[in-house]
């Protein structure tokens, strides 16, 4: 493995591969996806531990664990991921964002659909320092993937 595709790996299970404990493996994979965005078809999940029920078969005396993250070769879906993760931080995880991402000739288009309020916070304020933090985190991310990639961001309300 070259030096770039080991450093590719490297951010790839830095910022992209999460555990997620639940009371059985199945919550912990419905939490996951929620928490992500994405469908089930999309991720990587392994099973860490299975957990154990508790007494009475009542919730688990050992919470379930996995390794959850979207599939190592769709870059698409690593921005996906993490820029719903990203909205989901900063606002809150009520708030319901909808992320599209499509790369084409080293154009990354990225679409954000985002409830009224949230697009106030992004883009009406006076200096935009949210939405500019945003693009430059997201910038820096792509080019830590690979170096031609540019962004192309559209945030709309819904």
């Amino acid at each position: 493995m070259n030096e770039n595709n080991e450093k590719l790996k490297s951010l790839y299970e830095e910022l992209f591969q999460i555990e997620v404990l639940g009371t059985t493996v199945e919550v912990a994979i419905e939490t996951a996806l929620k928490q992500s965005g994405l469908n089930k078809d999309e991720v990587s999940i392994k099973v860490l531990s299975e957990g154990s029920p508790g007494l009475f078969g009542l919730s688990g005396d050992k919470p379930a664990k996995i390794l959850f993250a979207p599939k190592y070769e769709r870059k698409d879906l690593w921005l996906k991921f993490f820029v719903t993760k990203l909205i989901n931080l900063i606002f809150s995880e009520q708030e319901q964002s909808f992320v599209e991402v499509e790369i084409k000739n080293n154009l990354v288009h990225l679409t954000i659909d985002v409830k009224e309020e949230v697009y106030t916070k992004l883009l009406k304020t006076d200096k935009n320092d949210l939405y500019d933090s945003i693009v430059l985190v997201l910038e820096i991310l792509l080019k830590r993937i690979d170096d031609k990639l540019n962004l192309v961001l559209d945030i709309r309300k819904f």
